[in-house]
């Protein structure tokens, strides 16, 4: 690693002071390599936020039908997990950085902003976020602070620790497929699973957030996601289960939807659920390693083989992180 993104990845630690205007302006120019990319193509903006997404100096633009635009979103190493849980907060020290791009070519970037996850108690109402703009060039930082006109477009999403995580997220309208973030990671919560059977479902409350109600072992849960850079991984279920109801052995099963079905079949994974001594009490757990050997569409299929007790166990999530050649 270069010594300035040393220096960068030291100042947007959770432990470090926030990065000055220098360091801030160098992870915007070195974004490939200083934060991990969440999108995988630009996405759109909806008109209005296209609109007001500007610099606070900057007059407002006019409406019209060339004003929308796309943008590719960003997050420090490490602090991607509450972007696709609704209810996580970011720890201090992360950095969201969004790219704002033409609506409908492939020209440069023609605005940079992004928020800072400050001490705590830097602006309690607003989730102590710190909001900044750059140019498109990545040339100054045009406005940094307590910003009103960016924290205007936040306050809707005080549940979401002051993000829409519209992009990661299913709200109103359906979010983007799940894709590998650029370092390789995939992150399948719950609230993305594609449930089917008699009483599995998803639990929304803050205090649940999981699926939940697994009580007939033949219900099943899958995600399907979208890999660019294929590899071996290792995979993790962030699981719970109640006092009693632990032991039932589950198969996780890997499978192409895009690529060359004549390949051999991947190898379920297995695991013997852990009592956690309650079902939302959830803990994280390697169950193995798999190897997805081709870019494209994927699924993973999670089926209980097994239920000694009242339920097979809370499923909050699955990860995958990529293991180093």
């Amino acid at each position: 690693m270069r010594p300035a993104l040393i220096l960068l990845a030291a100042a947007i630690s959770a432990t470090a002071a926030p990065p000055d205007d220098k360091a801030l302006l160098a992870l915007i120019r070195d974004r490939s390599k200083a934060v991990d990319r969440v999108t995988a193509a630009p996405v759109s903006m909806d008109h209005l936020t296209a609109l007001d997404c500007r610099a606070p100096s900057s007059p407002p633009v006019p409406t019209g039908p060339h004003k929308d635009a796309r943008l590719h979103l960003f997050v420090s190493s490490g602090h991607h997990a509450a972007l696709f849980d609704p209810w996580a907060k970011f720890p201090e020290g992360t950095v969201l950085l969004k790219e704002k791009l033409p609506a409908k070519d492939d020209g440069p970037p023609t605005l940079f902003t992004g928020m800072i996850k400050r001490e705590k108690g830097f602006w309690p109402e607003l989730g102590d976020w710190e909001f900044f703009t750059a140019d498109g060039n990545a040339a100054a930082i045009t406005s940094r602070g307590k910003t009103e006109t960016c924290a205007a477009c936040h306050t809707d999403y005080k549940d979401r620790d002051f993000v829409s995580k519209r992009i990661t997220i299913p709200g109103d309208a359906p979010a983007p497929e799940l894709t590998q973030l650029s370092s390789g990671r995939v992150v399948l919560h719950s609230v993305r699973a594609i449930v089917s059977g008699k009483n599995l479902r998803y639990e929304p409350p803050q205090n649940k957030n999981t699926l939940g109600f697994w009580t007939d072992p033949a219900d099943s849960a899958s995600w399907t996601f979208s890999i660019h850079t294929p590899g071996k991984f290792d995979v993790e279920v962030v699981q719970g289960c109640g006092k009693g109801s632990g032991d039932a052995l589950v198969e996780v099963s890997f499978a192409p939807l895009n690529s060359d079905k004549s390949a051999p079949p991947i190898a379920p994974l297995k695991f013997t659920v852990e009592d956690t001594g309650h079902f939302q009490n959830f803990v994280p757990r390697s169950i193995g390693t798999v190897t997805l050997p081709a870019a494209g569409l994927w699924s993973v299929t999670v089926q209980p083989r097994s239920k000694p007790g009242p339920a097979v166990m809370d499923l909050q999530s699955i990860n995958l992180s990529p293991i180093p050649k």
